[in-house]
């Protein structure tokens, strides 16, 4: 292997990473990347939907069928991730990188824990990996996609895949060598999460995330074996063989290392305020500060306009929804989800339950809901997601407002009071509130002492067929 290969700086950035050197401003970023996604784990569980895909997961891999474990019960460091991944990925509410089009909480989060678990890691040492994770998947993804097209491919599932096993490797403390195999593994393990499948409203969606998740942890516990890949996935051995990153076509592979060790991806990660697809964002932000400045009554309404990119247009414009529709076609519909938010005044997990979307009502105002691709605003795609929302009321009244930078991008933050407060609403589906106040503040202090040995103490009380108001 080229000593100055990315493949090969990409993997001793992993291996050398130290908690303590860390930025403060980046510690705290990816300790709340990962609390987030515990919350949304949590959320996922407390659902019908979250349950089938613990049952449904649980007796495909295991041979005891009866009776399903718990959610977070001892369970095969593959399965494991598997599970969790999936979770993670089910109701479109977990942070992202715009520039790389990925998710990569969904793959590296489930797959560091899973590892962790076993190995009985530290609560710092779990978060570098969480962090190192977090940049592999993140850097290979802006290499291998190009935002401003439509890719045939999800990065969260195929880059996150790497992601996934550098975490693991970072946790079982693989040197460089071994880190780079790992990675190599992870490119034939992982998924090809064709987009056909992640944006037509599937029910299968979700795994690809899952899949995305397992195939790091096999990665990893495959090459401390002796099973590695190759330590040239990224960049490839020659001019027949281009590499990983050009499965998405033409690679930028100065992406993967660019600002290595000084500038963190991370600092870049989103968080959602709602469970949709994150291009939709803008639109609802916009629709919902018109509804704040004025009394919007449906009845009233003649025709919403909604403006933004042609990307934007194209992942949430092409599904027709209906009453018999399901939670994940809706999540991908932005008349869908522009009327219900329209006529509820907000946009959470009970906007998407069966009863919900099969309020006639809700499909009478998706048909006055006009979706338009602005080729002009493409350009501002993906430092901002530009989208304008006008609402023509009776009497030839018209209220507009533009939205760039939809809330819990790094240039509209969400507060802390919101990540904590949507970390209560998906929590609170399985724990008591005074579980969820003291699971929260154990997840935020593993890089102050807290252990992981604490957590899924807590974790391990969730009974494996939660109560509570859940989608369905």
């Amino acid at each position: 292997m080229k000593m100055d290969s990315c493949t090969q700086k990409l993997a001793e950035f992993c291996a050398g990473l130290q908690w303590a050197h860390v930025p403060a401003t980046i510690r705290e970023k990816i300790t709340w990347c990962w609390a987030d996604t515990l919350g949304i784990v949590l959320g996922a569980v407390g659902t019908p939907e979250g349950e089938k895909v613990l049952r449904v997961l649980s007796e495909t891999y295991q041979e005891n069928r009866q009776p399903l474990p718990a959610p977070f019960a001892s369970s095969p460091p593959p399965l494991f991730a598997l599970i969790h991944g999936t979770m993670a990925d089910l109701w479109e509410f977990a942070d992202g990188y715009s520039a790389g089009g990925i998710h990569a909480s969904c793959t590296v989060i489930p797959a560091a824990l899973a590892v962790a678990r076993d190995a009985g890691s530290t609560g710092d040492l779990f978060l570098t990996a969480v962090l190192v994770g977090y940049e592999v998947a993140n850097r290979v993804a802006r290499a291998m996609y190009r935002p401003g097209q439509l890719d045939p491919c999800l990065a969260t599932g195929t880059a996150g895949a790497l992601g996934a096993a550098a975490a693991c490797a970072k946790i079982l403390g693989f040197n460089p060598e071994q880190t780079a195999q790992a990675l190599g593994l992870a490119a034939l393990l992982a998924p090809l999460s064709h987009k056909t499948n992640l944006w037509g409203g599937h029910p299968g969606k979700p795994l690809h995330a899952g899949y995305g998740a397992r195939a790091g942890v096999e990665a990893a516990l495959l090459t401390g074996r002796g099973f590695g890949g190759s330590p040239a996935i990224l960049e490839g051995t020659g001019s027949d063989d281009p590499g990983f990153c050009f499965l998405g076509g033409e690679a930028d592979l100065s992406l993967v290392t660019l600002g290595l060790g000084e500038e963190y991806t991370t600092s870049q990660v989103y968080y959602k305020p709602y469970p949709v697809c994150r291009h939709a964002h803008g639109a609802i932000d916009a629709l919902l500060e018109i509804s704040r400045r004025h009394k919007l009554n449906a009845a009233e309404i003649e025709a919403v306009e909604v403006r933004t990119t042609t990307r934007a247009a194209a992942f949430v414009g092409h599904l027709e929804t209906s009453p018999a529709s399901n939670p994940i076609e809706c999540q991908f519909s932005l008349p869908f989800l522009m009327a219900v938010t329209l006529m509820d005044g907000k946009l959470g997990l009970e906007q998407l339950t069966s009863s919900r979307i099969a309020d006639p009502a809700v499909h009478d105002l998706v048909r006055k809901v006009r979706l338009l691709g602005d080729p002009s605003l493409d350009p501002l795609y993906p430092k901002f997601r530009p989208t304008q929302v006008t609402v023509h009321l009776k009497g030839g009244i018209e209220l507009t407002h533009r939205v760039d930078a939809p809330k819990g991008d790094p240039d509209a933050p969400m507060r802390r009071q919101e990540l904590e407060e949507k970390f209560h609403s998906m929590a609170s589906r399985v724990l008591p509130p005074s579980q969820v106040s003291h699971l929260l503040n154990k997840a935020l202090g593993l890089a102050q002492g807290e252990s992981l040995s604490g957590i899924f103490e807590i974790l391990s009380t969730i009974a494996a067929s939660p109560t509570g108001t859940t989608p369905s």
